[in-house]
């Protein structure tokens, strides 16, 4: 082979493998806690709570008790009672908030439902808007929290939403636990470090009422969360991580609601991947908003399960190049460093974040755990569209 077909070859090693690289230097870089938030005095400003919830009869009560009453008396909680054929109305009733009920089977989906009560007369006089699902619970201190963050900075805020423990040990609910530490703590930690805009995990933010009208709510997507936080770095609006406001989603137990939830999500990044990045890039470049452009760059970025997978993909096309005659020896040297770095940044992931939540003995499972994973996904890709019903998180597909 020719100087220039072994430097392509460099090349596209070079770009396939550069998403490692950025995974793998968000979790180092978040490895550590930052400093503690110093308290600071926030403007005045009405903050609305909308919390979207389809079928939720059990839950919502659970969720209204952890949540009110809010801080501030001024603020407001609004159910939204979407599709509903229980009795969430009924019993968001019994507290002091706001029932919206909406009806639209041919609109469903928690994106419609938000851009509805957005729409609303009765939100209209509100600085702030915040979301939390009807399936998490978020103290009040943590929203008061986000609510400070948000009239401060003046931006989009994310709180760190994590799965709470189940009461019987279960291995793969500990590796469900662990990647959404991993996910919704380090790499937002890192992401921080690195001056790229958070992601927004779907519940637990809150943002100016002015950030809220700029962007798109209307979506059944399954990632509409991620959407949601690259449309606002597009808009000028880029959300910022709040490690101290916790909000708790609880775990799924057991390998099949486990892959269900994880490979669910996994596939809605990267349908929006593939949708939307190119598009983002091409106009944060445009636009000239360098943090947009790397909200895009990011959202390109997937999950450790593919990431394994595309490190083993890359070992046989390098060994294929050597035997069709390249002679360099960079591709070696990439993936070798690549695949060094995602694996010490998984283990000191664990050994600083994750030793409570991930086991010794379950830990050594993860290579397998990462690999049931992405074939499992792999099986999903292309399979129709998913529709909003929460079941411990999932969310059932429709064909």
């Amino acid at each position: 082979m020719s100087g220039a077909t072994d430097l392509l070859i460099a090349a596209l090693t070079a770009v396939v493998l550069a998403p490692v690289a950025w995974y793998a230097a968000q979790i180092l870089c978040g490895l550590v806690p930052g400093a503690p938030r110093q308290p600071a005095e926030a403007g005045p400003g009405r903050l609305a709570v909308l919390i979207p919830a389809h079928d939720e009869a059990e839950r919502i009560e659970t969720v209204l008790h952890a949540l009110l009453p809010l801080p501030d008396g001024r603020d407001r909680v609004f159910v939204i009672a979407d599709n509903c054929r229980d009795a969430t109305a009924e019993r968001a009733s019994r507290h002091d908030v706001t029932v919206l009920e909406r009806n639209d089977a041919g609109a469903f989906g928690k994106g419609h439902a938000l851009a509805w009560a957005l729409a609303r007369p009765e939100l209209a006089a509100f600085d702030l808007v915040g979301v939390v699902d009807a399936d998490t619970t978020a103290c009040r201190a943590a929203v008061a929290v986000l609510r400070q963050e948000a009239l401060r900075t003046g931006h989009p805020v994310q709180g760190c939403y994590l799965h709470s423990a189940p009461a019987a040990a279960d291995a793969w609910g500990a590796f469900s636990r662990f990647a959404v530490v991993v996910n919704n703590l380090v790499r937002q930690r890192g992401r921080r470090r690195l001056g790229i805009p958070a992601q927004i995990n779907g519940s637990g933010f809150v943002m100016p009422m002015a950030a809220a009208r700029a962007v798109p709510w209307a979506s059944d997507r399954l990632a509409e969360d991620a959407e949601l936080g690259l449309d606002l770095s597009l808009a000028g609006h880029d959300p910022r991580f709040v490690e101290d406001a916790v909000i708790l989603s609880p775990a799924p137990v057991g390998e099949q609601q486990v892959l269900a939830q994880r490979s669910g999500w996994i596939s809605g990044r990267l349908a929006l991947s593939v949708r939307r990045v190119a598009q983002a890039m091409a106009i944060a470049i445009r636009q000239r908003r360098p943090t947009a452009l790397l909200a895009a760059l990011d959202q390109a970025v997937p999950s450790a399960s593919l990431l394994a997978a595309v490190l083993g993909l890359v070992l046989p096309a390098i060994l294929a190049a050597g035997r069709a005659g390249a002679k360099t020896t960079v591709p070696w040297v990439l993936w070798a460093v690549a695949s060094g770095t995602f694996v010490i940044a998984l283990v000191l992931a664990w050994a600083v974040c994750g030793r409570s939540t991930l086991s010794v003995g379950t830990a050594v499972k993860l290579p397998w755990m990462l690999a049931r994973q992405a074939w499992v996904v792999a099986g999903r890709l292309g399979r129709g569209r998913w529709r909003w019903r929460h079941y411990r998180g999932e969310r059932s597909r429709r064909g």
